[in-house]
């Protein structure tokens, strides 16, 4: 089994054994696992465009190309077969837009409300303590100083969520499964 550094894609190659009928939801099927030669994993999602493939090959040698995007279970992205053809999952990236759009909209919310308990806390003490050492600082500046600061923590949560974060981010899952699509290549 190749992994890569970040343990997320996985290529198992070997005998493919019968599949076991799985759990049909949103365009997947849950199998309870998936076994290739002397490796297995349990809870397996394969889309519905690759199940039939996966059920035909059952009792030849095959490789599998997986991801892992959580820690429920891995998900199917590409077979090449024994004769060396290669079928993958369609591309994910035209569904990334809305994606992004639902993540930008929900977590924007939810780091503004963090935001509004987090600033004054981490703001107050070093905009006073800066006005300390300033004498001369005129208290109408220290209005623009919060509220830049508070942005400015809000923006940071925002872009780690939607671009950084390995759990949350739809830009990081796609790329792991991008790579899981074209680990044959």
């Amino acid at each position: 089994m190749a992994e890569s550094e970040n343990m997320s894609t996985f290529v198992m190659r070997g005998r493919l054994a019968a599949v076991p009928h799985g759990v049909w939801l949103n365009g997947h099927t849950k199998l309870a696992y998936v076994e290739v030669g002397d490796q297995r994993f349990d809870d397996c999602w394969v889309a519905d465009y690759l199940l039939n493939t996966l059920e035909n090959q059952a009792g030849n040698e095959v490789e599998l190309s997986l991801c892992r995007l959580d820690k429920h279970g891995v998900h199917l992205c590409a077979i090449k077969k024994g004769d060396g053809k290669i079928e993958r999952i369609p591309d994910p990236s035209p569904a990334l837009l809305r994606q992004m759009i639902v993540s930008a909209l929900l977590w924007g919310v939810i780091t503004f409300m963090s935001t509004l308990l987090i600033a004054p806390i981490i703001l107050v003490i070093p905009i006073y303590a800066f006005k300390a050492i300033l004498f001369g600082l005129s208290e109408s500046i220290l209005a623009p100083l919060m509220i830049f600061g508070a942005l400015s923590i809000w923006a940071v949560q925002l872009i780690w969520i939607l671009y950084c974060s390995k759990k949350l981010s739809p830009k990081v899952r796609l790329r792991i499964i991008q790579k899981a699509r074209t680990a044959f290549n």
